[in-house]
Order: structure tokens, then sequence, then C-alpha cells
């Protein structure tokens, strides 16, 4: 009977872990949402980026990847081309030109899913509405039940 009830609150915290990582908190999984034009046309503004860590799916030329700049924010780009000595040289979309070099040790993530601006409002509502809805539906049950357990009915 309890067990639609810890799946709730199970969803509930891992969707607390999930959306505010890759700016906030480190976590395997990051959601993203676009802003700028460096990697116009493959990625608009407003886009909604599902990201992967790198060590679970690894990366190769031509991959669009994640790492964190000087400011602490996290920065995607494309990996043009893998040198020698563990560097990676990363790329911009908009006009092809080579961003920085940075070691394989500094991509922390992988794009692994990108949803149009359309879809974004719709991916990013989601857990906001879940987390506010969720919570308020699991303590009502759980009222319900104790004052059950407690004989009192409604």
């Amino acid at each position: 009977m309890w067990k639609r009830e810890i799946l709730e609150v199970c969803i509930f915290v891992l969707l607390m872990l999930i959306y505010p990582t890759g700016h906030y908190i480190w976590f395997p999984i990051a959601i993203k949402y676009g802003l700028g034009y460096s990697m116009y046309p493959t990625i608009t503004p407003h886009s909604t980026l599902v990201l992967v860590a790198t060590y679970i799916t690894g990366f190769r030329v031509g991959d669009i990847v994640g790492y964190i700049n000087e400011d602490g924010k996290l920065v995607i780009h494309r990996i043009g081309a893998l040198l020698p000595d563990n560097k990676v040289v990363i790329v911009r979309d908009c006009d092809g030109a080579v961003d920085r070099v940075l070691s394989k040790n500094e991509i922390k993530y992988k794009l692994v899913a990108l949803a149009p601006p359309v879809l974004s409002p719709i991916i990013l509502g989601v857990p906001f509405l879940y987390t506010t809805i969720a919570p308020f539906r699991f303590s009502r049950i759980f009222i319900r039940k104790l004052e059950i357990s407690r004989g009192r009915r409604r």
C-alpha cells in the first residue's frame, strides 16, 4: 500500500537532485537550459539539453560535450579534435572557431538528448509541478493513514 507513495518520494528526490545540476552540484545526469548562440544552429537558445557524465558514456571527435569554465559554469561545445597528449580541441558550431584546448579530464558531460525550444517549457515545468504537488499529495495520504490507524475515519 505504501509502495506508490515511496515511489513518488523517490521520484521527487531524484528530480530535485537532477534539476539544478551542472551549475550547483555535480550529478551523473544534468539538465541544462540552452542560452547563447555559440552552438547555433545545432543548439538554439531556449533548448533543453540532457547530459550524461563522460565516465559513463565516453566521448569522441564530433560529440557535443560540457566542461566547467573559469567562472564555474557549465559550457557546452563540440569536440573538434583529440590530440595525442590527452588534450581535446573544443570548437564552437556558430563559426567553427577553436574555443580552447582542454585536458580529457576537464570534459564532464556528453550531450545525449536535445529538446527544441517548443518543448522546453514542458520539460522544465514538469519537475517544478511535480515537486510542488507530490509533497502535498504525500502529506495528505500520510495524515489520512495516520488517522485511520488511530481509529478516526473520515
